[in-house]
């Protein structure tokens, strides 16, 4: 996975966490906006607070079978309560359990952890810093606005336009990776010369006295490639693969019902592109293949 694809996932991430944490509704909030409100009001109120994620309780009164009178009364004690503990609880020493954390074992494991981590590693090159939000718990900085269903809506909003752009930019990578396996694997190198069939025929015969097989065997592929070309069935392209040429001789309608070119390109896969030669005997093979396909091409007219 490139660098560019570790920053854009984190960057959701990161996104995601910032604005759940900035926008969550409190329960003071939650409190001020069912205490006059009428039973129904009050269940629709809890119903889109996004303190239904993390309270089990909460969920678990808006949920009960009892009248809706009695469930609003219910649901107002329970955020009352919690909307007055907020106010009460004794704020934690930071310093101290900072400390007390990094002595635990655990924090050691997944110190080590993260070392290997590209998350990490991903966070680091970013080179991001994010200022921390100063927030009183108690309250929301945009009010109610933001709470609810439309802070729901802006969060999955940015996502999907996240999802969008990674999903675009990897089309886009795999796009370039077809095209340099296309080049890769073209019948012809670049810089390699044209030569007509007679000469890739001498070329076969030299190579195959070197004791160069697998050269040899493409040299004769190649002759027999030309000759259909010159047949007019399918043109010879140098920047294509043998299975493209395959896939266009085979949809020719000048092409003899005698000609089976398949076998003889999957051999061709098997020696040149596998490594699977056998020797002298697939020289042999792809001469007969060159000369009876010479000999079913003689009546066709070009």
């Amino acid at each position: 996975m490139r660098s560019w694809h570790k920053k854009l996932v984190l960057l959701v991430v990161v996104v995601s966490t910032l604005l759940s944490s900035a926008f969550a509704e409190t329960y003071g909030e939650l409190q001020s906006r069912i205490a006059t409100a009428k039973p129904a009001e009050v269940v629709a109120a809890v119903r889109e607070s996004t303190l239904l994620t993390t309270d089990k309780q909460l969920r678990s009164l808006l949920e009960s079978k009892e009248p809706i009178a009695k469930r609003a009364t219910s649901l107002r004690d329970w955020v009352g309560t919690r909307a007055w503990a907020a106010t009460v609880a004794p704020k934690p020493d930071g310093k101290a359990l900072a400390e007390k954390a990094k002595r635990s074992r655990l924090y050691i494991d997944q110190a080590e952890k993260a070392k290997s981590n590209w998350l990490e590693n991903a966070f680091k090159g970013l080179q991001f810093n994010f200022p921390k939000p100063k927030l009183n718990p108690n309250s929301n900085p945009f009010g109610g606005l933001f709470s609810g269903p439309l802070l729901v809506q802006i969060m999955w909003g940015l996502l999907a336009l996240a999802g969008i752009a990674l999903a675009w930019f990897a089309v886009q990578h795999i796009r370039k990776i077809q095209s340099r396996k296309r080049v890769a694997t073209a019948i012809l190198e670049e810089d390699e010369p044209e030569r007509t069939v007679d000469e890739w025929l001498a070329q076969a015969d030299a190579l195959a006295a070197e004791g160069r097989h697998r050269e040899s065997v493409r040299c004769l592929y190649l002759a027999t490639l030309l000759r259909i070309d010159e047949a007019g069935i399918a043109r010879f392209e140098r920047s294509e693969t043998n299975w493209e040429h395959l896939s266009r001789i085979e949809a020719s309608n000048k092409l003899p019902a005698e000609i089976e070119f398949r076998t003889p390109t999957k051999a061709f896969d098997r020696i040149w592109y596998g490594f699977m030669v056998r020797g002298q005997a697939d020289v042999e093979e792809f001469r007969a293949i060159y000369q009876n396909v010479r000999q079913a091409l003689r009546g066709v007219k070009s």
